[in-house]
């Protein structure tokens, strides 16, 4: 199984004038940056069975727009486990809940994603930078045997140097 792993798009900055923490959205220049990435991401047909994402609006957005670029015929679907305080514990549930897929998209936030990717892959230490993606390969149906195929920043993703 291949597990990719998408950290939000640039977000709007906490202030008064938003709802919490929950309500941040993504800012349009975010929103854009992520089009883009999400073109970049269909033209590698990584051939996904499912994508979840937290529930929080930018992570749902990020993921709206990564289902309609990439063709998603299940679109996604919000997951609680995925909102910030996301564990090993919780990707190794969606990976025994998911075990007939090949390939499954999950999008979430900050420090949880880096420390789980790392954990599970061997205790490295990453930084998923917003719109980084992180793609783990998993023999088997648990975490026993994870390995980080790949790590990508959103500057690479849409092709910058």
């Amino acid at each position: 199984m291949k597990i990719y792993v998408v950290r939000h798009g640039i977000a709007e900055e906490r202030s008064p004038g938003v709802e919490g923490d929950p309500g941040r959205r993504l800012t349009p220049a975010g929103a854009e940056l992520m089009k883009q990435e999400a073109r970049a991401l269909a033209a590698l047909d990584l051939g996904l069975d499912v994508i979840l994402t937290s529930p929080l609006v930018r992570a749902v957005q990020t993921a709206q727009i990564l289902a309609e670029a990439i063709g998603a015929r299940n679109g996604f679907r919000a997951d609680q486990r995925l909102a910030p305080g996301f564990t090993a514990r919780h990707l190794g549930e969606i990976v025994s809940e998911h075990r007939s897929a090949k390939a499954v998209l999950i999008v979430g936030h900050e420090p949880s994603l880096s420390e789980v990717v790392g954990q599970v892959t061997g205790g490295s230490r990453v930084t998923l930078k917003k719109g980084g993606i992180a793609r783990i390969d998993i023999e088997g149906h648990d975490l026993t045997h994870a390995v980080i195929a790949w790590l990508l920043p959103p500057r690479l993703v849409n092709g910058e140097p």
